[in-house]
């Protein structure tokens, strides 16, 4: 259980970076659960 429990949050840690890296964190954004108005609001800026 503990052993899954680290290779789970290790590869979505891996994943949000690479959505980081390859979306400009708009990705990361969503998994977060950031609305769209926000996330617009946050590139306006």
């Amino acid at each position: 259980m503990a052993k899954w429990g680290i290779v789970g949050s290790g590869f979505i840690t891996r994943a949000m970076l690479d959505a980081i890296a390859l979306n400009e964190g708009s990705t990361a954004q969503c998994i977060f659960g950031r609305s769209a108005e926000t996330r617009d609001a946050l590139q306006a800026e």
